[in-house]
């Protein structure tokens, strides 16, 4: 028997995971605050989880460019995403890059849209992109929780940080901040919460449909798991 399956067995009697982490275990979380600072960009973020690694940059509130972009009592909220090449290598072609990009921009945006205290900042405009630059698994909540910070950073009104994970069914478990590895052919759920408030801000299945009760336990981990980071 070859070392690594020999080391997998071993790590699955102990009840571990492939990396050693227990099923309700998060990775190792690096983060660096103003990372970035020019005058064009008020607040920024590097936020890695394992080898997962997104930044994420602020601008504004700011005075919006249009007239007919702006809105008499509260402010605006854009946000852009963007996956780099290199982030999963082999794994994805330019289109699927793109699709990605689109549904991390809206996972993100419905995350910031609950958070940000927009009231305050009547035809201004914030402007939110978050790049990942390596994708090992949980990138979604990698760039909720790095876009929250550089909302801090840059000074802006927040009801709570809100604060992302992810939890997926892998090998018949429901395991916290899966890797790439693990989220392959499985079911997973990226949530984003206000942690102070318990409330869902966003959510999003990716892999198989599950029968309602599955849903659910995977739904109340995925919170449990947010609210802890946050």
């Amino acid at each position: 028997m070859a070392a690594k399956e020999l080391d997998a067995t071993w790590l699955g009697l102990l009840g571990l995971r492939g990396d050693g982490r227990k099923v309700s275990e998060h990775r190792r979380l690096g983060v660096a605050c103003g990372v970035a600072r020019s005058r064009y960009v008020d607040g920024s973020c590097e936020l890695t989880m394992g080898l997962t690694r997104v930044v994420a940059h602020v601008a504004g509130p700011r005075e919006a460019p249009r007239r007919s972009d702006e809105v008499h009592d509260r402010g605006t909220l854009e946000v852009t995403a963007a996956v780099a090449p290199f982030a999963a290598v082999g794994e994805r072609s330019a289109g699927s890059r793109d699709r990605a990009s689109r549904e991390l921009a809206a996972h993100v945006a419905r995350a910031l849209a609950g958070a940000v205290v927009l009231e305050r900042y009547p035809r201004s405009r914030v402007d939110v992109h978050v790049h990942v630059l390596c994708d090992d698994g949980g990138a979604a909540s990698c760039a909720v929780n790095a876009a929250s910070l550089a909302l801090v950073d840059a000074g802006v009104f927040l009801r709570d940080v809100a604060a992302g994970a992810t939890v997926a069914v892998h090998q018949k478990r429901l395991v916290w901040d899966p890797t790439r590895d693990e989220q392959r052919g499985a079911s997973s759920l990226d949530v984003a919460v206000l942690p102070q408030f318990g409330t869902v801000l966003s959510a999003h299945l990716d892999g198989e449909a599950l029968p309602q009760d599955d849903l659910g336990a995977l739904t109340d981990a995925a919170v449990a798991a947010a609210c802890e980071i946050g």
